[in-house]
């Protein structure tokens, strides 16, 4: 039964370090492949937060005026300079001024008696004369540069006040135009929260199947010190004294169900191994799952983007309103020219947006027609556009042209049919009608009935 016992470890044993060392090398390979995985999304997350930051920064930013206000400013201080140099060229011209008369005043102190000004060399009649017109003129002088330079002092004050507007507004507009290029750095920035929550279950997950495995390894050295234990006492059955078999025997069958005991617990061991292993299975499978939905995610967002520019571009809003626009003119003209054709007595004109105004005879615009007189407006404008564009469409379709049309219009619309079968530009008309009047001035005819 030893012999058995010891054989049934040594297997045991060797199956569970087989199956470790696969554990070990196919958990080395795939905990580098997510740990950097996860820095990754890590990083991703923190510059998409970001993202949101700058987003919610933009919104909430507010100017402190209208740009024309800054524009007003912007004219204001470089008015208010022209006005403090005006200010100073005055303060220099009049300080210059005031010396000459200080310096004049000390001359006149220094020539009582004399007939002849030191400075001028005129005859001096009266001296006191003379210096109370210099007193006179340095007073008025000094008032002047008094308010020359309280003027001056305001200009400069209101500059800096012009200033400190233009700089709130001009700080204000740097911070929007950096904040609109971060957000246009990050603008294709992405960020899926349940694979950075797969990736970080599955490195969760390792370090419970590498603390499991030590576990396990400590049990395993344990059944291999235990096998050793076995392995002695088959030996010393071979040596056996025969001093006291009933005691060996006693102590080989507590051994044995100890080394039962010890079998169990690692074939138990071996089934939770292989159900961790098939866990472990489990949640990569669901990163790869959602890593294919994520490529598929990009794929459906660049083909959403490619839609979206061709719809911008190809929009009736954007082509060929904006290039039929610009030729508002001449269709008005075609226009005009076919609504003549029928019964009204109102003329019409493009406006803006593409939008038909229709006009009295004192050019007042209607606010509206009737329906037979929409229609003749339609059939018109329909004409209009194809008489300027039909070299690039040759092809005509008129859905219910007869529609509230009276009589003598509709006979009008006839006529227009027929004309236009004359014109080289259009390869072929498409009429949908109930009229069958219509037949009469069509090339072929294909009743529609139930």
């Amino acid at each position: 039964m030893l012999e058995n016992s010891r054989d049934e470890i040594v297997r045991e044993r060797k199956q569970l370090i087989e199956q470790k060392v696969k554990v070990d090398d196919k958990l080395k390979i795939d905990i580098e492949k997510y740990q950097r995985m996860h820095t990754i999304l890590l990083q991703q997350r923190g510059l998409y937060l970001q993202k949101i930051k700058f987003e919610e920064l933009l919104s909430n930013l507010k100017f402190p005026h209208e740009d024309s206000e800054q524009e007003k400013i912007l004219l204001n201080i470089e008015a208010t300079n022209n006005c403090i140099k005006e200010h100073e060229d005055t303060i220099a011209i009049d300080t210059a001024f005031y010396k000459r008369l200080l310096s004049e005043e000390e001359d006149l102190k220094k020539i009582d008696g004399l007939v002849k000004c030191p400075t001028c060399k005129q005859d001096i009649h009266d001296i006191q004369q003379h210096k109370n017109e210099l007193s006179k003129n340095k007073s008025t002088c000094e008032v002047a540069l008094a308010k020359t330079k309280e003027s001056l002092r305001k200009l400069v004050a209101e500059r800096a006040s012009l200033r400190d507007k233009k700089l709130e507004y001009d700080t204000v507009f740097t911070n929007k135009k950096q904040l609109e290029s971060q957000i246009f750095q990050l603008r294709n920035l992405t960020f899926d929260e349940e694979t950075l929550n797969n990736t970080t279950a599955v490195i969760k997950r390792y370090g419970e199947l590498t603390a499991e495995r030590t576990e396990l390894e400590l049990k395993i050295a344990k059944l291999s010190n235990r096998h050793d234990i076995v392995d002695n006492e088959v030996i010393s059955l071979f040596t056996y004294d025969g001093e006291n078999p009933h005691n060996e025997l006693t102590v080989l069958a507590s051994q044995l169900a100890s080394d039962i005991e010890s079998c169990r617990k690692h074939q138990q061991l071996s089934v939770d191994l292989r159900v961790k292993q098939s866990e472990l299975k489990t949640v990569i499978a669901r990163i790869k799952t959602s890593e294919e939905i994520g490529k598929k995610n990009k794929q459906r967002n660049k083909y959403v983007e490619a839609l979206t520019k061709a719809y911008d571009t190809l929009h009736s809003s954007q082509f060929p309103r904006k290039l039929i626009m610009s030729y508002a003119d001449i269709v008005s003209t075609f226009l005009q020219e076919n609504l003549e054709l029928f019964d009204i007595p109102y003329s019409a004109r493009v406006a803006d947006n593409f939008r038909i105004e229709m006009l009295d005879d004192q050019d007042r615009v209607l606010p509206a027609v009737s329906g037979g007189q929409e229609i003749m407006v339609g059939i018109s404008l329909h004409l209009a556009l194809h008489d300027l564009f039909s070299q690039s469409f040759p092809m005509m379709i008129i859905d219910e042209g007869t529609t509230h049309l009276d009589a003598p219009n509709r006979k009008a619309y006839f006529s227009i049919i027929k004309g236009l079968k004359e014109k080289s530009k259009l390869k072929q008309i498409l009429i949908i009608d109930h009229d069958p009047q219509l037949s009469e001035v069509v090339d072929h005819v294909v009743n529609l009935n139930k």
